[in-house]
């Protein structure tokens, strides 16, 4: 099944922080509400320590963001080069939809951000790498990104490789 979101519905804002040009990026997703924003700037930060932070560019999924927290990611770009784009999305919609899905059940908005950063994110993006937002990244991701597979899940670390 393909799911087609109009970007327009889905994003309130979109914060570009740093070179936004995605030629020779390696692309990773990660996703956090208001409250866990603050875990997606330590998984970022220990990427960007362990890697070329040049050559990375995360996209951030979320509901909200604080001026404290996007001051910190605009510093993680002075000191490591690093791209960031950050979108900022309807919850209310969010819950809509996770309503009509399935009405009788509860179901946690920023748990379909993930789903739904893979289809908002531009479409010249052919690799993205999403990662939850509280793993602490202490090497190199160069292997992932040369996986020919079309979509590896490891369930353990709740790692994604999505190749378009």
């Amino acid at each position: 099944m393909v799911i087609n979101l109009d970007y327009n519905k889905f994003v309130s804002e979109k914060i570009c922080i740093g070179n936004q040009s995605l030629n020779q990026k390696k692309n990773i997703l990660l996703c956090g509400d208001r409250n866990y924003i603050k875990y997606v700037g330590v998984t970022l930060t220990s990427i960007v320590v362990n890697n070329s932070s040049s050559s990375l560019l995360f996209h951030i999924i979320c509901d909200d963001i604080e001026k404290t927290d996007l001051d910190k990611l605009e510093k993680v770009n002075q000191l490591y080069g690093c791209t960031i784009v950050i979108y900022k999305l309807y919850t209310t919609l969010i819950k809509d939809l996770a309503k009509s899905v399935n009405k009788d059940s509860h179901v946690n908005v920023a748990g379909l951000f993930r789903l739904i950063g893979f289809c908002i994110i531009p479409d010249e993006v052919e690799n993205v790498l999403y990662m939850d937002s509280d793993i602490l990244v202490t090497g190199k991701l160069d292997d992932f990104y040369d996986i020919v597979h079309e979509l590896l899940i490891d369930q353990k670390t709740q790692v994604f490789f999505y190749k378009r």
